[in-house]
């Protein structure tokens, strides 16, 4: 996989001075537990010692980052992200480079899963990262949508047939994507046809559930994961067949399906995301602004200051359409929304924490923690939360031999924390300093990380 290319050649540019963080709690999200007094070893971008600090020898011409009283998480990772100023993107637009990088790293995220954006741009992103010109996360991109046609985004592959759909995987994989993602306007035959395409290219595919397909067929399709939860309260309705027949609104019935919900169906559906290992991404935070759009609270946010004029233009047209529905309505929806997800994770579906940045008010890095924050509001625990930010990205990803752990030969990509985020999870916004690639970023860093993005593209009004 590219990304494991990826973080080997980030590794060969990774900061040449060993770091040992001393004295610290690891948070091992891979046992489920707090380790207290630990010592953590890096060197040449990789962790090389994960000991009690008693036991550790630190080499020599270490740069010693004190972990007393402090907590030390993996890297997250964002699993549903944008990374564009404008529509449709393009690599004229530098926002992947001085406004999403810089936004990411600053808030602990040394990895994000790209689902619409332009290839060039994150070309000139991962090169930028690779030579070390630029302090910016892995990236794992789908390149452009494929959907219907006419598509529903500009920037979309619009596949009108199946034989369009197949060729639109082709040309994507020749481009060097390294997952295929589909959205809601597909037709039937184009969306599996899509589906059998890209297995025979060897590439995931991922995204909406299309209109006229159901939450069962995609993931018996191989699906790898369902964003937004689209289409898997349909298939947990005891009015599924009735939503089903009229598959030009099975996708847009959510809040229909979700009045019939039926629990007995719920856990068959469930069951069969846990055998074919077909994931969640939720994007809570997504989700809580269309319950909650209108609402006056979301602009006294101080982050709206950090935001270019450019998106916050996207956001206006984004909020007009959100807000028509009935708002009592909306915000019991996204009540069952937060009720769905943790019923899932009970049954054992894997969850990723996504955040769709940058819809309204879905801040690119911070965003991510109030992620965090709605999944355990959800029903999930704060270290379950963390893992789906962490080992299971890995996981996800094929990965995890690599990365999404605090463990040796792993990528030494960290977030020191001033409070524990198991006693918590709004401590991982108390970052003391991220570790990325084996490079230490102290919080003043951070700032100007952050004071530059700002800068870059002119911060909001």
């Amino acid at each position: 996989m590219k990304l494991l290319i990826a973080l080997a050649a980030g590794a060969l540019l990774a900061h040449a001075q060993p770091v040992a963080v001393t004295h610290v709690t690891v948070i091992d999200v891979e046992a489920g537990r707090s380790r207290p007094d630990m010592t953590v070893v890096v060197a040449g971008g990789r962790i090389s010692a994960v000991r009690q600090a008693a036991r550790v020898t630190v080499p020599r011409g270490s740069q010693i980052v004190d972990g007393r009283g402090k907590f030390l998480i993996p890297g997250l990772w964002d699993m549903h992200v944008h990374m564009f100023s404008a529509l449709p993107p393009g690599t004229q637009d530098p926002a992947a480079r001085v406004f999403f990088a810089p936004n990411f790293v600053a808030r602990g995220i040394s990895g994000v899963r790209s689902m619409f954006d332009d290839l060039g741009a994150i070309r000139e992103l991962r090169a930028a990262v690779a030579a070390g010109t630029l302090a910016g996360p892995e990236v794992v991109a789908s390149g452009p949508i494929l959907d219907g046609a006419p598509a529903y985004w500009p920037g979309s592959i619009a596949c009108a047939n199946p034989e369009q759909g197949r060729a639109a995987v082709r040309r994507l994989k020749d481009g060097g994507v390294d997952f295929i993602k589909v959205y809601s306007l597909l037709s039937r035959e184009t969306y599996f046809a899509i589906a059998d395409e890209a297995q025979k290219a060897g590439l995931p595919f991922a995204g909406h559930v299309p209109n006229g397909v159901t939450a069962v067929e995609a993931s018996d399709a191989g699906q790898r994961s369902i964003e937004h939860l689209l289409g898997v309260f349909a298939s947990c309705s005891s009015r599924e067949a009735e939503f089903a027949r009229d598959g030009a609104k099975f996708g847009d019935s959510m809040r229909a399906a979700a009045e019939s919900y039926d629990p007995r169906k719920a856990a068959a559906l469930f069951a069969k995301f846990a055998a074919n290992g077909t994931w969640q991404t939720p994007t809570l935070v997504a989700l809580r602004t269309v319950a909650y759009a209108g609402d006056a609270e979301f602009e006294k946010d101080e982050r709206i200051r950090q935001v270019p004029a450019s998106i916050r233009q996207i956001w206006r047209g984004l909020l007009a359409d959100m807000a028509k529905p009935d708002a009592a309505a909306r915000r019991r929806q996204f009540e069952r929304e937060l009720t769905l997800v943790g019923a899932m994770h009970k049954a054992g579906v894997k969850i990723l924490a996504g955040t769709d940045t940058p819809n309204p008010y879905v801040f690119p890095g911070s965003g991510l923690h109030d992620e965090l924050e709605l999944l355990v509001k959800a029903g999930l625990t704060p270290m379950d939360a963390l893992r789906s930010a962490t080992i299971r990205p890995a996981e996800y990803l094929g990965a995890a031999n690599g990365m999404g752990s605090i463990a040796a030969d792993k990528a030494a990509d960290m977030v020191l924390l001033e409070g524990d985020p198991l006693a918590d999870i709004a401590n991982t916004r108390r970052i003391a300093a991220v570790v990325l690639k084996g490079k230490v970023y102290a919080k003043s860093d951070l700032a100007q990380m952050l004071l530059g993005a700002r800068k870059a593209l002119g911060g909001g009004e």
